[in-house]
């Protein structure tokens, strides 16, 4: 009589591994960029270059605090911010001086931004 057939998990862990074939791993299996958490420091990055607007909450519907309010300012592209919480796609940022407020998480980076030299 034939020998009794292979269940599917043994044949699959009995295949030559990736590694022993040379075959390369698939690009998922690479490491994913790490994420900004309540806690890290960031830099501000517009797509245009342009500097940023804080608001009082989250999404756009939050009045940007950049006028009237004393003390608040636009934030500078690369400026370094600490990022204090995260709701959604928008992160609370406080700059080192000045008052802080919500951006776009995709407006930060943590990797500060080249220099001129």
């Amino acid at each position: 009589p034939p020998p009794p057939a292979q269940p599917a998990a043994v044949a699959w862990a009995s295949a030559p591994s990736r590694a022993a074939t040379g075959a390369s791993a698939p690009a998922a299996a690479k490491a994913a960029p790490r994420r900004i958490t309540p806690g890290d420091f960031a830099y501000h990055v517009n797509p245009q270059g342009q500097p940023g607007h804080v608001r009082d909450a989250p999404g756009p519907g939050g009045a940007v605090l950049d006028e009237p309010l004393p003390g608040a300012e636009q934030l500078a592209h690369g400026q370094r911010l600490r990022v204090t919480s995260l709701s959604g796609h928008w992160a609370k940022v406080t700059p080192d001086a000045g008052i802080g407020g919500w951006i776009p998480v995709e407006h930060l980076q943590l990797t500060p931004l080249p220099t001129a030299v």
